[in-house]
């Protein structure tokens, strides 16, 4: 009896001392996790107050959705290129933002029949309507799904001056073959 009770003893006490240390173990790792979190966030703000390497990035937007027999999925990311503005302050002091410029990745199919996979859109699609001289001025601002009809599926697009209203309103039609039109928005007419 003496020996059992020992040994229950003696197992609560390691069991004891082996929880402790995982306590003791697991504060360290929190104070590691908290401690690079804090540095990141330290360095972050340091790249983000040099005027020259900073590039203001844009959350991804996914959408995925079904419209009667039509599969749409796409998403909307920043891509590799930048745009850059000036602004000025009170003083004629000049300041250079940089913008990212996104793309649009996108798939369709009808009936589980593919239209499109991963495709790239990209500002550069629309230079049909954009001269190619001014495009680099500006940035892929809005895509989004206005209807689905006879014509294919219609986005309305917004490529515009970052921080400014010069945009192109646009509509992109992407027929059930997969066929590409550019329409431009007339937005003195009102629906």
């Amino acid at each position: 009896m003496k020996i059992s009770i020992f040994s229950t003893l003696l197992c609560v006490g390691l069991l004891s001392s082996c929880n402790q240390g995982n306590k003791n173990s697991l504060r360290t790792i929190e104070k590691d996790t908290i401690s690079k979190i804090n540095n990141d966030l330290k360095n972050n703000l340091l790249a983000n107050k040099s005027k020259n390497n900073s590039i203001v990035h844009f959350s991804p937007i996914k959408v995925d959705t079904i419209i009667g027999d039509i599969h749409i999925s796409y998403l909307i990311r920043d891509n590799e290129n930048s745009v850059s503005t000036n602004s000025y302050d009170d003083k004629g002091n000049v300041s250079i933002t940089s913008y990212a410029d996104r793309s649009v990745f996108i798939s369709l199919s009808k009936n589980n029949k593919n239209i499109l996979l991963n495709r790239e859109i990209k500002k550069t699609d629309f230079v049909s309507i954009i001269p190619l001289k001014e495009i680099k001025k500006y940035t892929l601002s809005t895509f989004q799904i206005t209807k689905v009809n006879n014509e294919g599926v219609i986005f309305f697009v917004n490529i515009c001056v970052p921080d400014t209203d010069d945009c192109y309103a646009l509509n992109l039609i992407i027929s059930g073959d997969g066929v590409f039109t550019v329409k431009q928005v007339d937005e003195s007419v009102e629906d």
